[in-house]
């Protein structure tokens, strides 16, 4: 195995949602791939703006997806090695809108999430907005956004590559609790991609409860999916078609408000079996909250038939019902979804 250069992606949305974007890949790409590049930004930003749809005085917005990567075969010489690949987004005011500033990165180290997120959000993005500001009060008409947004690209990109590759830090933080509402099931193979979605029925009435603490379950239902499926259309961009991603996080954020997906997955060969559950950190029942590291054991449970699914979902949350199923997979159940759960 080799280590190969890093994917770096930064893409800035304005308060007006125009994208712009700097894409660095020391790798010659086809023209068929050059054109895709071009809607990169598009299909990764895209959930920002489906979370921004619903009626809210303050968005949602991504925090943080993580990917864990597996080869597709165990006995691979001479291909070029990736450990992780991550997506991060830094969410602030200009002129009473939101701004996003998004970052991909794929990486040959495990890399230091936090040490990145800070740079993003506490160096780079206050840094665009706050010359933005200086630039256009000194030009006026002049002033050439265009131009002066690709060159802050262009420094952010090289300032968050010159981080990578340090060694991951231990932080210590008190440990949260978060209550589960959801649990996605999901088998993929050749011939068969099926995901299905486990929550409170709909005449419980947790259900509009928890509509209060989440963006809908309709949005929550597609994300998975939706961003294993870009990061892998990236991969494949750059020719890294030896590694299967796999989503393991993804955390959402609207004020005091948080979601969390975690996944766990098993792959064997071409078949991949993964269990993942929805959590949020306020909710009022009688259910006791519990910590990252306690849903993380309970989908290994399950995964290593050391419990069945319909147990652990029991323990996990008895209000979940784990015989009825919601259907993920096709636009049509998404609808029931959006049409039924989501129904306040």
């Amino acid at each position: 195995m080799k280590q190969i250069s890093p994917l770096l992606g930064l893409f800035f949305c304005t308060e007006n949602n125009l994208i712009y974007d700097e894409i660095k890949f020391p790798q010659k790409l086809s023209e068929s791939n050059l054109e895709q590049l071009r809607t990169l930004s598009f299909r990764f930003l895209g959930p920002i703006f489906l979370t921004k749809a619903i009626q809210s005085p303050i968005p949602w917005q991504i925090e943080r997806i993580e990917s864990s990567l597996s080869l597709k075969a165990t006995r691979i010489n001479g291909l070029n090695l990736m450990q992780s690949f991550f997506v991060i987004n830094s969410t602030r005011i200009f002129q009473d809108k939101f701004t996003n500033l998004f970052s991909i990165i794929g990486s040959s180290y495990t890399e230091d999430i936090k040490i990145i997120h800070e740079k993003l959000d506490k160096i780079i993005h206050p840094s665009i907005l706050q010359g933005r500001i200086v630039e256009e009060a000194l030009k006026g008409e002049d002033f050439n956004f265009d131009r002066f947004i690709r060159r802050e690209l262009k420094k952010g990109l090289n300032f968050i590559e010159y981080s990578l590759g340090s060694p991951r830090k231990i932080y210590w933080e008190s440990p949260k609790d978060y209550y589960c509402i959801g649990v996605i099931k999901q088998t993929l193979s050749r011939d068969r991609e099926e995901s299905n979605l486990y929550t409170c029925d709909l005449d419980d009435t947790m259900r509009k409860e928890i509509l209060k603490k989440i963006p809908s379950f309709y949005v929550l239902s597609i994300l998975p999916d939706y961003y294993e499926h870009r990061i892998m259309e990236t991969l494949d961009l750059f020719n890294i078609s030896h590694i299967i991603p796999s989503i393991r996080l993804i955390k959402l954020k609207r004020g005091n408000d948080v979601v969390i997906y975690l996944e766990e997955s098993l792959i064997r060969g071409d078949n991949k079996e993964s269990y993942g559950v929805f959590l949020i950190n306020d909710m009022n029942i009688e259910t006791e909250p519990k910590k990252l590291i306690y849903y993380r054991k309970m989908l290994h449970q399950i995964l290593g038939r050391k419990k069945s699914f319909e147990k652990v979902i029991a323990e996990i949350n008895p209000m979940i019902n784990p015989f009825y199923d919601w259907n993920v997979t096709e636009d049509k159940a998404l609808k029931k979804i959006q049409y039924n759960l989501d129904k306040i």
